[in-house]
């Protein structure tokens, strides 16, 4: 035993942590990014996956429990970047003249992540200076005064992470299958679909 504990700390290891720094090496000259899928079956990760994961992914996620807006926040958070855009969506507490208790969200998760991960892929061909880019959704019951939303982006200048981040939040509600459920105070209900009229604003190419 004392033979293999050796081999793994002085062979296998090493081995393990030269092939990850090399890969993060590659990852970052090669410009690199995957969408990493979050959901609430999702088995805990060590800090070191972790830190991999957050190297060559955009986060994307889908939710029962309550958003963690500070996790979700330092996850676009990087050295050369100078500005970080963040929406969040609450709950309010009235619609048309209606009182308002809480919304509740479902959602084809599949085809939700699909989406998702098509729209980062956009933004970055619309805006090459992002960097970073987490979006988390709700589902279930969001009470008044909750977060429903949560969307942000990094880059090196300001103009294109707010750009970036108001593309997101209108293109996912256009085009992500994600409905919600309007319930009031006087007990009646109303489903609608998370959907917005198309956003069309351009885009410029001279970020600062």
């Amino acid at each position: 035993m004392h033979k293999l504990l050796s081999y793994f700390e002085q062979i296998v290891w090493p081995a393990w942590e030269q092939t990850l720094n090399e890969t993060k090496i590659k990852l970052k000259t090669d410009n690199k990014r995957v969408a990493f899928k979050c959901s609430n079956n999702l088995i805990p990760l060590d800090e070191i996956v972790l830190e991999f994961i957050h190297l060559i992914c955009d986060k994307l996620e889908l939710t029962t429990s309550l958003i963690n807006v500070n996790n979700s926040a330092k996850w676009v958070n990087s050295p050369n970047c100078g500005a970080t855009s963040i929406f969040i969506g609450t709950t309010r507490d009235t619609f048309e003249d209606k009182i308002l208790e809480q919304l509740e969200y479902e959602a084809y998760n599949d085809m939700a992540f699909s989406e998702m991960s098509k729209l980062c892929k956009e933004v970055r061909n619309k805006i090459p200076t992002i960097e970073r880019i987490c979006i988390c959704h709700r589902l279930g019951q969001v009470p008044v005064g909750e977060i429903s939303v949560f969307i942000a982006t990094s880059s090196p200048q300001r103009k294109a992470a707010i750009e970036a981040t108001e593309w997101l939040i209108n293109s996912l509600k256009e085009r992500v299958p994600i409905w919600k459920k309007e319930l009031y105070s006087d007990g009646s209900s109303s489903w609608k679909e998370n959907k917005e009229q198309p956003f069309n604003a351009t885009i410029q190419s001279n970020h600062f």
